[in-house]
């Protein structure tokens, strides 16, 4: 497997480095980022830009190696959209539990719901306390 990165090793960069650092200095600035645009939703006409990292680890490096699943009903959404029901959730989930080895950080793990033996490590974020 070859994986080409587009950008510079930041491995030494305190911008990517420290998650306390101010996320929108990295986030939009083209140093850091590639931003793109989405053409208009026919349904709603709304305009989405998202970031993607551009260095060495990409969007891992981008965005403090957090990893976020959708909710049932973006996937529901997705198939519905493209009109093929091989990318809703009850499709998708196998595949999402097969990616990764969730640890829940103290609450009880729903093994329906989440994968404990895959190649993605996910641990649940603590709650912030005020």
């Amino acid at each position: 497997v070859l994986v080409i990165e587009a950008g510079p090793n930041r491995a030494e960069d305190p911008a990517v480095t420290t998650a306390a650092f101010n996320l929108n200095q990295i986030t939009y600035d083209p140093r850091y980022a590639v931003t793109y645009t989405t053409p208009p939703f026919q349904q709603t006409g709304q305009v989405f830009t998202y970031t993607e990292g551009r260095m060495w680890g990409g969007g891992s490096g981008h965005h403090y190696l957090n990893y976020v699943r959708g909710t049932p009903g973006v996937y529901d959404a997705w198939a519905a959209s493209a009109a093929n029901n091989d990318w809703d959730y009850e499709h998708m989930l196998p595949i999402l539990k097969k990616l990764e080895t969730y640890t829940s950080n103290g609450s009880p793990i729903d093994t329906s719901e989440r994968g404990l033996d895959g190649p993605v490590f996910a641990t649940q974020q603590a709650p912030i306390q005020a």
